[in-house]
C-alpha cells in the first residue's frame, strides 16, 4: 500500500512523498530490534521511574500513547487494564 504523505518545512513550501507502508514496516522492524536490544537495558530505569510516577490504583487503567516497541508493557501492574 502505498500512501502520500504531506510536510511543510516552512510557511511557503509543502513537499509530497509517496511511502510504502511495506518498506516502512520492514525499516521499523530492523530499528526496533536494535533498539531493544541497545537502548532497552539504559532506559529500563526511566521506565520503572515512570511507572512508579503513575501512583496509580487497582483498576486504574493506562493509555500509552507511541508505545514504539513496547518495552514498557512487561512494568504494567497486574491489576491495571491497558491499551496502547
Amino acid at each position: 500500500m502505498r500512501q502520500r504523505v504531506l510536510s511543510s518545512h516552512s510557511h511557503n513550501t509543502v513537499s509530497v512523498a509517496t511511502l510504502d507502508s511495506n518498506l516502512v514496516e520492514q525499516v521499523y522492524a530492523r530499528c526496533a530490534s536494535v533498539y531493544g536490544w541497545l537502548c532497552g537495558p539504559i532506559l529500563q530505569a526511566g521506565r520503572r521511574e515512570a511507572m512508579y510516577e503513575l501512583r496509580r490504583q487497582p483498576g486504574n487503567q493506562i493509555l500509552e500513547i507511541g508505545i514504539g516497541t513496547g518495552l514498557t508493557v512487561p512494568l504494567y501492574p497486574d491489576d491495571c487494564a491497558y491499551r496502547y
